[in-house]
């Protein structure tokens, strides 16, 4: 299986959940893309406890959008759309309204409930890779983010 974070970031059962998540949804990791100067891509992987997984990348410098929605044994959902450079714009800001690249990667008291989602954030930027997780997070830019990048792939979402 393909190496999805880097070590020490998550413990080991969460890194292996993760990462088997994104493997069976056939996900590229980032790690690597950081290596490309030019990329510039973000992905939210979402992981609710009752309800569908669903991932979302933004290839933000090919001007594309992919979004994948798990089934039981499959996908239900494999969709890839042009993004507007106005899309573009929107992601970007939603980006950088959350202070992403400075934002340390775990929320502390994320993990203290059972129902919700793991919401997993990842980008990769001028050879810089990042991530961010919270936990079901409320009415903050987090929340507004994984909703922006819902809608630009024509409605999937709300989210928990």
């Amino acid at each position: 299986m393909l190496t999805y974070f880097p070590q020490n970031v998550f413990n080991r059962v969460q890194d292996k959940h993760y990462s088997e998540k994104l493997n069976a949804f056939q996900e590229p990791t980032f790690l690597t893309m950081a290596e490309d100067e030019g990329r510039y891509t973000f992905r939210f992987l979402y992981l609710p406890t009752f309800n569908r997984p669903v991932v979302i990348r933004a290839e933000l410098s090919e001007s594309r959008i992919v979004c994948k929605i798990g089934g039981g044994h499959g996908l239900l959902r494999n969709d890839r759309y042009r993004l507007t450079e106005d899309e573009v714009n929107v992601i970007d800001q939603a980006i950088v309204s959350t202070d992403f690249w400075t934002t340390p990667p775990q929320d502390l008291l994320d993990d203290t409930r059972r129902d919700g989602a793991d919401w997993i954030f990842e980008g990769v930027r001028q050879e810089r890779y990042h991530l961010v997780k919270r936990w079901s997070p409320g009415d903050d830019v987090w929340r507004r983010l994984g909703e922006t990048l819902g809608k630009m792939v024509r409605g999937v979402g709300p989210f928990y």
